[in-house]
């Protein structure tokens, strides 16, 4: 009974950490691309923010001016979100895990006492049952 249990446990987390490393493989790629993305935007967003800046600095504004600082001020809203975005995807993909790795410590932990548990109790019983039938 108790090494059926423990295999079947066993073999479910196998199976778990099997799919966590087929994922990661895959992920591995997808969040080289994250990070590239958010290198790009901040890349983006810094060119933004000093046009931004040189055309606020200047002394003598024109109808052009006004509306391209409107138009930086609402590009650099976008970019602060791709990059938002960016990074919350990147943080959820590393943070794949099938396994729980607090559970996996409660079973093993479970088996160190579960295991020897069982073969005093199997022992006990023989031993018992053995004396019965001498007797």
């Amino acid at each position: 009974m108790f090494t059926i249990t423990h295999s079947i446990v066993g073999g479910i987390f196998g199976v778990g950490f099997l799919r966590e490393y087929l994922e990661n493989t895959n992920i591995k790629d997808e969040i080289a691309h994250d990070r590239e993305i958010i290198v790009d935007e901040k890349k983006l967003l810094k060119a933004y923010t000093g046009e931004l800046k040189t055309l606020e600095a200047k002394e003598k504004k024109g109808k052009y001016d006004y509306e391209r600082i409107v138009e930086l001020y609402k590009m650099i809203d976008e970019e602060e979100e791709k990059i938002k975005e960016a990074k919350k995807h990147l943080k959820s993909a590393e943070k794949v895990k099938y396994v729980k790795r607090d559970a996996l410590k409660k079973i093993v932990a479970a088996w160190v006492i579960t295991v020897p548990a069982a073969a005093v109790l199997s022992a006990l019983v023989y031993f018992m049952l053995r004396g019965m039938l001498l007797h």
